[in-house]
């Protein structure tokens, strides 16, 4: 399987991932968000799929616990609602960034 990723997230959203050339996908309701992505884990057609937090949140908890335990797809919360937070102050922006990379990679790297 080739490793593809998606983001699930608003509709306000998709077409700005799809013109940086992510594909998205957008949900209307919590609903459509929980059987989308548990529709992911049954048919394993994503690698990677990021969800944003806000979507991820508003999940029930058991669902929430089996698609962060995933190992295929490997699903992961987008934090879109505290980068757009950040966005207007540099230092949080890069504090934020950075907490990301830390994260990601197990260490601290400058940004």
């Amino acid at each position: 399987m080739k490793a593809s990723v998606t983001i699930v997230c608003h509709s306000d959203l998709v077409l700005g991932f799809k013109l940086a050339g992510v594909d998205a996908i957008a949900v209307t309701s919590n609903e459509h968000a929980r059987t989308t992505l548990l529709n992911f884990v049954e048919r394993g057609k994503w690698g990677v799929v990021l969800v944003a937090d806000e979507i991820m949140s508003a999940l029930p908890e058991r669902d929430r616990q089996t698609l962060e335990t995933s190992a295929s797809p490997v699903i992961a919360a987008l934090p879109l609602s505290t980068a757009a937070a950040e966005a207007g102050n540099e230092e949080r922006a890069r504090e934020f960034v950075a907490n990301l990379i830390r994260r990601a990679v197990g260490k601290n790297i400058g940004v």
